[in-house]
């Protein structure tokens, strides 16, 4: 491809992991000083981050380079995701990817653009040849950038291992990322195994905790039971405590002898359906990690000793358990918490809260398929085998109205798989029905679901429980223009409820290339191929996901 390595293009050798016997090299693949904002494995909601996120300082459009020598495998532009993104596969069995790009070396743009010109399509997924874009270590690949599910400027980079596209910690190849900092203890939480009260919320009762501070060692009392620990933890880089990254390895000992140990080195795509097992979230604390799991639940994400749990009774009225935080580069943060026998019997501190009067209720195997039906059939929940991790106690009721309510309870409870729920339309109603959809109660407001229609009923699928209601969408998107900065127009598109689902821009008649940004709503595209005296003629067509469309013209003058 013919360009030049960067001037920094300095090599950091590394030894790989043990399934590859040669040294490995890498490159960073960014000539800035090397600090992050993401690392890798942290948990982020309904994933482990596949990754690390190279800080790029507030700016877009700086030069990324390969980190080593193979060819391009995949090219995918979305508004979403990983927004513009490119893959290499190396010839030491690794892939690196680069996303939230904001443009391609030349070659590699003139490409692209053809493809989506042929496709008239800016979103495009291509898989080059092994010889089409053959690439040296330090080649200009790519521009940083903010595209797609991105609210910052920086850029995200992973290695893959390339037969089994299992996803590995960048820092592991030693990535010259300063840090003499050791992780953070932010708090202890300390919950009982009382399975009827974790049936009946989805969650563990707590029964103590601690906030930790600069001190090794703490004490706290508990009743007789059996317990286990969630831990709020978090680490920071040199000079840089504005970001929360994560903690690479946790590791708990009870009495001396191993109970829990998480390190993130690698994992699959797959394992990101137990981010709900592992973390939860907490105001003003870092992601929670809970150290336990139940016996039938099999995963490679961490090791256990009796799942996780431990005794406080007559005969171990005291246990000491020693708690070992680390980072990627082996600096540790070691605290001791012993915890006692107290007299008074365990009670839940926690309030179930079951809110309503229940249509139905049914304790549901986690292994076993179930079905609620409410108001005779006219609505109906349909779980599938494995729906959730563990048993647990739902409840579901229809609060009658013009339009139904449905609740399903509890509304945190794990769920593994998607459910379908299936929504009785009322016949008033019928013929709006391509405006029609479900939608779920939020904490700022109405979220759309969606929903597709038959015979007189809407049904969804979800991973959510909660309230759910029928709701409708029916205006249309609006476009508004913007500006014309240089050679780029710039319009603006925002629906109320159901989003932007598609929309088609021609310049002239002829279809023409236009990128959205759904963070800021901007529709923007190039006008440099056009003569700057021309009068051009914009048609833009715009449908939102209920297909309300939108026509917009306008004559554009430069």
């Amino acid at each position: 491809m013919g360009y030049k390595r960067g001037l920094l293009g300095i090599l950091f050798i590394i030894i790989s992991y043990a399934s590859i016997a040669q040294p490995v090299v890498f490159r960073f693949p960014l000539d800035t000083i090397p600090l992050l904002s993401g690392t890798f494995g942290e948990f982020r909601g309904t994933h482990f981050h596949a990754g690390i996120d190279i800080k790029t300082y507030g700016k877009t459009g700086l030069p990324v380079y390969a980190t080593a020598s193979g060819y391009v495998s995949r090219i995918k532009i979305s508004p979403y995701g990983y927004g513009k993104a490119i893959y290499l596969t190396h010839d030491n069995g690794y892939t690196s990817v680069y996303g939230h790009l904001s443009g391609f070396n030349p070659e590699l743009e003139a490409y692209i653009r053809k493809h989506q010109y042929a496709k008239k399509s800016y979103n495009v997924e291509l898989f080059p040849g092994k010889s089409h874009f053959k690439v040296k270590q330090g080649e200009l690949i790519a521009f940083s950038g903010n595209t797609g599910g991105s609210y910052a400027p920086h850029l995200h980079f992973e290695l893959r291992d390339s037969k089994t596209q299992e996803i590995l910690d960048p820092l592991r190849f030693s990535l010259p990322v300063p840090d003499s900092l050791p992780p953070q203890l932010n708090a202890i939480k300390v919950v009982n195994k009382n399975r009827k009260f974790k049936w009946s919320t989805g969650h563990y009762p707590e029964e103590a905790r601690v906030y930790t501070n600069s001190d090794s060692l703490y004490r706290l009392k508990v009743p007789e039971g059996e317990y286990a620990l969630i831990l709020a933890a978090r680490d920071f880089l040199n000079s840089d405590s504005g970001n929360v990254l994560g903690v690479q390895s946790i590791r708990i000992e009870l009495d001396g002898q191993l109970l829990y140990y998480r390190r993130s080195l690698r994992f699959s795509f797959r394992d990101s359906r137990f981010i709900h097992l592992i973390s939860s979230y907490e105001k003003d604390l870092p992601p929670l990690e809970h150290c336990f799991k139940e016996a039938w639940i099999h995963h490679d994400l961490a090791e256990y000793n009796n799942d996780g749990w431990f005794a406080i009774d007559p005969q171990y009225p005291e246990r000491s358990l020693t708690i070992t935080l680390s980072d990627a580069y082996g600096q540790s943060r070691v605290v001791t918490l012993i915890l006692e026998m107290e007299n008074p019997e365990f009670y839940a501190k926690s309030n179930i809260g079951v809110p309503l009067s229940w249509n139905c209720s049914s304790t549901l195997l986690y292994d076993k398929a179930f079905s609620f039906s409410l108001e005779e059939g006219k609505h109906l929940i349909d779980f599938f085998p494995n729906s959730f991790f563990d048993t647990l106690s739902i409840h579901a009721c229809v609060k009658p109205g013009l339009v139904d309510t449905l609740t399903i309870f509890p509304r945190d409870g794990y769920v593994s798989e998607r459910f379908r729920l299936v929504y009785g339309l009322p016949d008033s109603i019928t013929q709006l029905s391509r405006q029609l959809c479900m939608a779920r109660a939020g904490n700022d407001g109405p979220e759309y679901i969606g929903g597709e229609i038959y015979n007189g009923k809407i049904q969804c699928y979800t991973r959510n429980m909660g309230t759910y209601f029928l709701s409708m969408d029916t205006l249309a998107p609006s476009i508004d223009f913007q500006t014309i900065n240089g050679d780029t127009l710039f319009l603006k598109l925002a629906d109320d409820f159901s989003g932007i689902a598609k929309y088609t821009p021609r310049i002239d008649g002829r279809w023409f290339l236009m990128e959205y940004d759904p963070k800021t709503g901007l529709l923007f595209g190039d006008l440099s191929n056009f003569p700057k005296d021309d009068k051009l003629e914009l048609d833009l067509l715009v449908k939102d996901n209920r297909g309300n469309t939108t026509a917009y013209k306008k004559t554009i003058e430069r």
